[in-house]
């Protein structure tokens, strides 16, 4: 049965911006842009109007993302509570402002804008239904004169795997007790946060490094390609143009049409990664106890491009599966050869 989700004016009734005007502004607003969530700001306000009182809005020195923020996030964590499988989706945007003071975007033809880091909140079982957004990071990167060397400061200050751990321990705190499985893209392939959720949360990254997996040298890849397949299910791939910075290689374009999926899992004991200079990363555990995975697909038609999770990796948590992490059939017999000890992290596809 489909989830009811309230009308969005529900969650923005009580906002506090320090404005009754304000908060009752924010409520019109979200109505609004609800209504036409696919178009510009002026077609969304309707009118000349109702545009220049959503710049008054935006422009005002007490409105912040925080407080726009808060009450969705509060009616967020009480639908999530709800959820008979919570997944908590993490991943990066980029908004391209050019010429309005920002920061460079990924590579040099993007122009200029700011990035936000979203966890959206998503009931895994009720057809994959959207609860809403549970934080929000933005941050810019900083522009610096072509040649110049980042000084050690500016290299901690851009390291922007920063906002994944923030973001998950926001998120975390706003949960309490509620149970959910956060779920990252590749760039969350970190064995420092890795190191900082496990043991905390169950958790499911897309891998981009074919690392290292055991004391023996042996790396990822290797492992999984001795492992026998445990599930084989069919699914559908949507059509898709090619997209991204690198659209042949990471997401070229592809038709329509259905793929037969095979998948296999290790458990492993991930060693622990040595820094530059060779050195042991000494603020992390020697060895974390993961699961890697493959999902790949064996038979791919004529002339398509196989359909493969090349690289995986998985985490430590308490019943975690293949229908933990929402990804496979329900049947029982579909996570056999895979412990229920641990729940999954995913890779590159």
């Amino acid at each position: 049965m489909a989830r009811e989700i309230p009308p969005i004016t529900f969650d923005f009734d009580g906002a506090d911006l320090g404005d009754r005007r304000l908060a009752a502004r924010l409520t019109w607003m979200a109505e609004a842009l609800a209504a036409r969530p696919d178009q510009p700001l002026p077609d969304g306000f309707l009118t000349e109007a109702g545009l220049e009182a959503g710049y008054r809005f935006f422009n005002n020195g007490r409105v912040t993302p925080a407080g726009i923020l808060a009450p969705h996030i509060e009616a967020t964590v009480a639908r999530s509570r709800c959820a008979e499988r919570l997944l908590v989706l993490h991943d990066t945007t980029l908004f391209h402002f050019d010429g309005r003071g920002f920061g460079p975007l990924r590579g040099a033809t993007l122009g200029e804008g700011f990035f936000g880091h979203v966890a959206l909140a998503v009931d895994g079982v009720a057809e994959r239904a959207p609860l809403g957004v549970l934080g929000l990071c933005t941050f810019e990167r900083t522009k610096r004169p072509r040649g110049r060397r980042k000084t050690e400061a500016e290299r901690r200050d851009d390291n922007e795997l920063r906002h994944w751990a923030e973001l998950f321990e926001k998120v975390r705190d706003a949960l309490g007790d509620a149970r959910a499985v956060h779920v990252m893209d590749r760039q969350a392939d970190s064995y420092a946060l890795f190191s900082t959720m496990f043991g905390r949360a169950d958790f499911v990254v897309r891998a981009a490094h074919d690392r290292i997996a055991s004391s023996d040298g042996e790396r990822v890849r290797s492992v999984l390609a001795e492992q026998p397949v445990v599930l084989e299910r069919t699914v559908s791939i949507t059509a898709r143009e090619g997209t991204g910075l690198n659209r042949d290689r990471h997401q070229p374009a592809r038709d329509e049409r259905s793929a037969v999926l095979h998948v296999t899992a290790a458990a492993i004991d991930l060693p622990r990664p040595r820094d530059s200079h060779g050195s042991p990363r000494a603020t992390t555990p020697a060895v974390l106890p993961l699961h890697l995975v493959r999902v790949y697909e064996p038979n791919p038609p004529d002339g398509e491009r196989p359909i493969e999770c090349k690289r995986s990796a998985v985490s430590h948590q308490r019943s975690a599966s293949f229908r933990i992490a929402g990804t496979c059939d329900r049947r029982p017999e579909t996570t056999r050869g895979i412990p229920r000890a641990q729940p999954i992290v995913f890779a590159e596809c």
